[in-house]
C-alpha cells in the first residue's frame, strides 16, 4: 500500500481551523467597527447642516463704523385725547302755574310754580285794571323754579278774577318799579300772565249813612259799619263825585259798628260829603 503525501502551500490545515475562525472573526469586527464610527460622523455632519441658526433680532442688531446708531426700540404711538364737549344749560323758560283758590282775611294767595331766568318780580292785578295798573300785592322771584310762591294782596280790593303777571327786575335791584323801568317778561313777544278764579271766604265791610242835617256840634251820625281788620272810618268833602279833602275820622275795631258819631267843621263842610 502506498501512502502520498500532499504539501499544500498557502492552506491550513485541520488543526489551524480555530485560528483561522479567530482571525477572521477579529477581521469582521474591526470592519463592522469602522463603518460605525463613519456612520456616526456622517450623521453628525447632517445634523449640522441642516440645524437653521435662530435669527437676531431687529432691535438686537449692531452696527458698526460711520453708520452706527444707538440700538433702541421704535416708540409706539401715545393715543390722541378727544375733546372734552361741555353740555350747554338748558334755557329757563318764563312759566307760570296758578290754581283757583280760597282767599281770607289775611289776603295771602300761593303761585303753584314760577319759572324765571332771571330775578324777577310776581305781580297779582285785578283783571278790571290796566297793565301795570292797579297793583293789588307783589313778591320777589329768584333764578330758576319756585314752588308754593305766597304773595299778599289787599283782600279788600280784590275782584272775582284776579290776574298773576311776571315782570323783569331790570331797574333798581329789589324795588319794584312799574310801568316804569320793570316790564313784563316776554315769551315769544307775549307776557307771562295766568288768570284764576277766588272764592272771598270773610265778610266784606259794609257801610250805610243816611243823608242828614249837619248841626252846629258838627256831629255826623254813620248808622251801621262792619269791617274784618281794624281800620279808620273817614268823612270826606265830594270833588265830583270822588273822595275828596278828609273832614273827619275816627277809629274802628274789627267788627260791627251802629251809630258811629265823627265830627267835622261843619262851617267848612259843603253840602254834600
Amino acid at each position: 500500500m502506498m501512502i502520498s503525501v500532499h504539501v499544500h502551500s498557502l492552506r491550513f490545515t485541520d488543526y489551524d481551523l480555530p485560528y483561522k475562525i479567530g482571525a477572521m472573526t477579529r477581521r469582521n469586527w474591526t470592519a463592522f467597527l469602522l463603518i460605525c464610527f463613519v456612520l456616526v460622523g456622517c450623521m453628525r455632519d447632517e445634523a449640522t447642516a441642516v440645524s437653521t441658526p435662530t435669527p437676531t433680532p431687529e432691535s438686537s442688531r449692531q452696527t458698526t463704523g460711520a453708520m452706527a446708531r444707538p440700538n433702541t426700540a421704535t416708540p409706539s404711538p401715545s393715543p390722541t385725547a378727544l375733546p372734552t364737549t361741555t353740555p350747554s344749560p338748558t334755557p329757563i323758560l318764563p312759566q307760570l302755574r296758578v290754581a283757583d283758590q280760597v282767599l281770607h282775611e289775611d289776603g295771602v294767595l300761593t303761585i303753584e310754580q314760577v319759572n324765571s331766568p332771571a330775578a324777577a318780580w310776581l305781580v297779582v292785578r285785578s283783571t278790571e285794571a290796566e297793565i301795570g295798573m292797579d297793583v293789588l300785592g307783589y313778591t320777589a322771584v329768584p333764578i330758576g323754579s319756585s314752588t308754593d310762591l305766597a304773595v299778599t294782596i289787599d283782600p279788600l280790593q280784590a275782584t272775582d278774577t284776579l290776574v298773576a303777571e311776571l315782570y323783569t327786575d331790570a331797574g333798581t335791584t329789589g324795588e319794584l318799579e312799574i310801568p316804569d323801568t320793570d316790564e313784563p317778561l316776554l315769551v315769544n313777544g307775549t307776557p307771562v300772565t295766568q288768570s284764576f278764579a277766588i272764592t272771598i271766604e270773610f265778610a266784606r265791610p259794609t257801610l250805610t249813612v243816611a243823608d242828614q242835617v249837619i248841626a252846629e256840634d258838627g256831629i255826623v251820625l254813620v248808622e251801621s259799619v262792619y269791617t274784618a281788620v281794624p281800620g279808620w272810618l273817614a268823612i270826606h268833602a265830594d270833588e265830583a263825585g270822588e273822595a275828596g279833602e278828609v273832614l273827619g275820622h275816627t277809629y274802628i275795631n274789627a267788627g260791627l259798628h251802629e251809630n258811629v258819631a265823627i265830627s267835622i267843621p261843619w262851617r267848612e263842610a259843603p253840602p254834600i260829603c
